[in-house]
Parts: structure tokens; sequence; C-alpha cells
């Protein structure tokens, strides 16, 4: 469990969910809103782009034009979304 001290804790969160699914990345976003000082949190996420159509829905997440790159073959190519100006 996360200690309760890192409830309101944050001005940013960095999420970076194991799984692409819907479920998941919803379950991690609901987690960095926990996390973060106040209700809209300036988030970087890191998820596949095809969830980029429904990301908006989370906190205004879009893309950015940060590529990452990794030494492994992931199945699915990962991209890094945020809703900070």
């Amino acid at each position: 469990a996360t200690p309760a001290k890192f409830e309101n804790a944050f001005d940013v969160v960095v999420l970076d969910p194991p799984y692409v699914s819907r479920d998941c990345v919803e379950a991690f976003w609901a987690f960095g809103r926990w996390l973060a000082a106040s209700d809209a949190p300036t988030a970087v996420f890191l998820t596949s782009v095809v969830n980029r159509s429904w990301l908006p829905e989370l906190g205004g997440l879009r893309l950015t034009a940060f590529n990452l790159v990794f030494t492994s073959k992931l199945a699915t190519p990962l991209r890094a979304f945020t809703n900070a100006d």
C-alpha cells in the first residue's frame, strides 16, 4: 500500500502503467489524482498511442513530440502524453 503521506503531495505526477488497456490506464490516472496536490494534476503519462483518442477525457492529456526509445523490442510502441503547456 502507498503511505498516506503521499496523498495530495505532488505538483506533477509521472505515470507509466504496466498495461495499455483502458481499465489499467484509468486506474493509474485515478492513482495519479490521489497523489496530486490538486484535482487537475499536471501529468506526464506514458502509454500506447492506441489510447490517443480517449486520453483527453482523462485530464486533457495530449500527445507530445517526445519520442521514447528503448533498447528492447516492445510489442506496443509507447509515447508520452501530457496536459502541461
